[in-house]
């Protein structure tokens, strides 16, 4: 094989390798996803209870609309200019309804660097969906400075809710 050979075939396996890095993030994401959905299933099955392996199965399902739904949106500021769009409150309920899927935590920073807002406009909307019964907040017991935001049972059934109807066929 002559340099010039080996220098085409590298270069043509670094693009590929170059590919499948840019793959990889997806990849995994997908990979978590079905982890967590056999984990549920096992745990249902466990359990003896289709109910709450149905329930799993949907949870599942609105997981992967809501990481649709946010990757949809951070894609769309790669092609529009981002003052063309402002729905922090709504960027902040994904996140939460995310994290309430997810089983983990989320601090007001955290929201506002999802929201992509300030740290007043991020507390202007929290205390908009607070007033409304949509979040709970709580300070963390170690650092006081911080405090957990999570949705209500208000909150999560109506992000459940919007997801369900998602999931429906036009016209029903």
């Amino acid at each position: 094989m002559s340099q010039v050979d080996l220098d085409m075939n590298s270069g043509v396996l670094a693009q590929r390798l170059m590919q499948l890095h840019a793959m990889l993030p997806a990849l995994t994401s997908r990979v978590l996803e079905t982890q967590q959905t056999c984990d549920e299933a096992v745990r249902a099955l466990s359990e003896g209870s289709l109910e709450q392996m149905l329930r799993a199965k949907d949870a599942m399902t609105h997981r992967a609309s809501v990481a649709t739904v946010i990757q949809g949106r951070q894609a769309r500021a790669q092609f529009m200019p981002e003052n063309w769009f402002s729905d922090p409150a709504w960027d902040i309920l994904l996140h939460l309804y995310e994290a309430h899927l997810d089983g983990v935590e989320r601090t007001v920073g955290d929201l506002g660097s999802f929201a992509n807002t300030s740290p007043a406009t991020t507390n202007r909307w929290l205390d908009v969906l607070f007033s409304r019964g949509w979040i709970s907040r709580r300070r963390c017991e170690r650092d006081q400075r911080r405090t957990f935001v999570s949705l209500t049972e208000i909150g999560t059934n109506t992000v459940d809710a919007y997801f369900t109807h998602l999931r429906q066929p036009a016209g029903q």
